[in-house]
């Protein structure tokens, strides 16, 4: 990573901090903060711990300065128990300190000032502990030799305070971001269940998030489509006009929670049915949708009535038993098909499938054909998609 820096130790350039800031966005903020105070002070060499106090596999180190073992080392002397990094959870998060202050406990020799003996030039230094959170804390050093101490301990340690604020509010944006990460890649699963077109879109018809039907919906451009700004558009004018009305009315505060968007049929456009809901401020609290601009998120589900839910054999069997004659029978009433229809398609006469229906009604505990379907199109739309 090649990064040009003005000559000077201040650090308070837009361009410069904004590599930090950037950083916490793309997921190597770590990189960026070794990198950044290096190339400041070139003839330094600069650590960042990650000290986990109870499960030592999570130790790490980043560094700009050490040789070409020092990973391996850190890896086998120190990173399974070491009282150097120990003594830091007695530290206040931001307080700057001088590895002088620490003394090895009942003589035992510091291990860590040994391993950076090993590694030359690092006799003195400056940190801070930059964060910490449960078992796990975060330890930023820059180090030189006790020759150049004068030279550079004041510098080092002013760089540090005035990076502090920075790096603290860029940890804190690359935690919400892994958070938004996470919490975004559930939701995409959920919709992704949905056995309809389904949205996540703001009050302006962009979307954010969107299941494979949805795509497929857009794709066809009929009755939607989406437009290079990422935004939501109907076929017909007044369609779009009437959904957007209806996003602006609810993001206004509307006692209701839930509306139903009708788009009529016309020569460009097919009939389609979109159930709009509002999502809850609070759904976006934990950072899920950070970088989204509007106050309220609606959930789209498009339906045009003409699909038909399905529901495998397999699923028939597990949930009441039904035979593969029976499950076939009970998909084509599922599907909208008459008993005479399919018996004129399974060449079947329409007392055996009668007597079929019989046991199919016996087994799942409905009366009538109309109660078995509304049943069946019931624990379809419950399955995944």
């Amino acid at each position: 990573m090649k990064l040009a820096f003005s000559s000077g130790v201040s650090v308070s350039e837009p361009g410069e901090l904004g590599l930090i800031y950037e950083a916490s966005i793309r997921g190597n903020l770590f990189e960026a903060i070794v990198d950044v105070i290096s190339l400041k002070m070139p003839s330094c060499v600069v650590l960042l711990h990650g000290h986990d106090s109870v499960h030592p596999a999570g130790n790490f180190l980043f560094h700009r300065g050490l040789g070409a073992d020092a990973l391996r080392s850190y890896a086998v002397d120190l990173a399974q128990h070491d009282a150097w990094s120990e003594q830091h959870w007695s530290r206040k998060v931001g307080h700057i300190y001088y590895p002088d202050e620490f003394s090895p406990e009942d003589g035992e020799e510091d291990k860590y000032e040994a391993w950076l003996k090993n590694q030359g030039g690092c006799d003195c230094g400056v940190g801070l502990v930059l964060s910490r959170q449960a078992t796990r804390q975060l330890i930023l050093e820059v180090r030189f030799s006790k020759a150049s101490e004068d030279k550079f301990r004041g510098q080092a340690r002013r760089m540090l305070e005035e990076l502090v604020p920075h790096m603290e509010r860029a940890l804190r944006i690359a935690e919400l971001q892994r958070h938004a990460s996470a919490l975004g890649d559930e939701i995409s699963s959920l919709l992704d269940m949905f056995f309809f077109p389904a949205f996540v879109i703001d009050e302006h018809c962009q979307v954010h998030r969107m299941n494979p039907r949805a795509e497929t919906l857009l794709r066809d451009m009929n009755p939607a489509f989406l437009g290079s700004d990422n935004t939501l558009h109907i076929v017909e004018p007044e369609a779009e006009a009437l959904l957007r009305g209806t996003l602006e009315r609810m993001g206004r505060g509307s006692n209701r929670r839930t509306s139903l968007v009708p788009l009529r049929e016309t020569q460009r456009q097919r009939r389609l049915f979109l159930s709009v809901t509002e999502i809850s401020p609070t759904h976006m609290t934990t950072g899920c949708f950070s970088r989204i601009k509007s106050d309220t998120l609606f959930l789209v589900i498009a339906q045009d009535g003409s699909e038909h839910p399905e529901l495998s054999q397999d699923v028939l069997w597990e949930a009441f038993g039904l035979t593969a004659k029976e499950a076939e029978l009970a998909g084509s009433l599922l599907s909208g098909a008459t008993l005479g229809e399919f018996a004129q398609r399974r060449e079947v006469s329409k007392q055996t499938l009668r007597n079929q229906l019989v046991s199919i009604m016996r087994k799942t505990g409905t009366k009538r054909q109309t109660q078995l379907v509304t049943l069946l199109s019931h624990l379809a739309l419950s399955m995944p998609a």
